[in-house]
């Protein structure tokens, strides 16, 4: 699979809806506790060249409910009405590597940058987006144009990570170095690199605005196979390339 992105624009709308999705889902599970869960056995994302893909992970702010339930109402109808749409919403299981503890990992998509323009240039956006700190702490979110279509599946009897790394300027290649040297192993333990996210654009109202140059989702076979990974001697011998080639980074355990 072979995704890049070009001339990409503001996409803060993503954020905040996603939010209010993750917080329905919340609600109506709370709700239906007393009844049988039925578990989807995959969830499919099937996108379109030339579509805006995002990734969004939100963490909402302790005493901010009543800001987030005024977004909800002032800005998911206006971004639906433009053709936003929630792709799929995936739990964050552990932060691995990193402090951020987001709330969850939500995808998005928009027909277009130019639908998504629509909702960026109403006359009621800036007022919104200015409120955004009053009912999260964070919200950080990573958009990508489709060059290619893009068909990303998770599977309920697998296991995913998420890597995110900002690399160093000074060794901008040792990370992808880094990446391809470990591919066989990773395969060998069951692993599998499913989605890559190449240079996306970045958003985030209390991080510095400094975008990662990828975003890495692998799938597992086994719960422990990155674990296994981690004490191979592949890991060990080239592990010295993520030190010298990024500057941050984060690892989730998704489920």
């Amino acid at each position: 699979m072979r995704i890049d992105n070009k001339s990409l624009i503001p996409h803060t709308i993503l954020l905040t809806l996603s939010l209010g999705l993750l917080a329905c889902t919340n609600d109506i599970s709370s709700k239906g506790s007393s009844q049988t869960a039925v578990t989807p056995k995959e969830t499919s994302i099937n996108l379109s060249k030339g579509q805006l893909f995002s990734l969004v992970m939100p963490k909402r702010r302790e005493a901010g409910e009543q800001a987030r339930q005024k977004y909800y109402k002032e800005v998911l109808p206006l971004g639906e009405s433009f053709g936003l749409k929630r792709e799929a919403l995936l739990q964050i299981d552990d932060t691995l590597v990193g402090n951020f503890n987001p709330d969850g990992l939500i995808f998005y998509s928009w027909p277009s940058k130019a639908a998504e323009n629509k909702l960026i240039s109403h006359q009621d956006w800036p007022s919104m987006k200015q409120s955004r700190p009053q009912g999260w702490n964070e919200i950080k979110i990573y958009t990508q144009e489709l060059e290619y279509d893009l068909q990303l599946t998770f599977k309920s009897d697998k296991h995913y990570t998420l890597a995110v790394a900002w690399l160093n300027p000074a060794n901008p290649n040792d990370y992808f170095q880094y990446m391809n040297y470990i591919k066989e192993s990773v395969n060998g333990l069951g692993g599998r690199f499913i989605y890559k996210m190449n240079n996306p654009n970045f958003e985030a109202h209390a991080s510095p605005l400094i975008a990662p140059g990828q975003l890495t989702f692998v799938e597992w076979d086994t719960f422990d196979g990155l674990a296994k990974f981690q004490q191979s001697s592949t890991f060990k011998q080239h592990s010295h390339l993520i030190k010298s080639g990024v500057n941050r980074f984060e690892l989730y355990r998704l489920k």
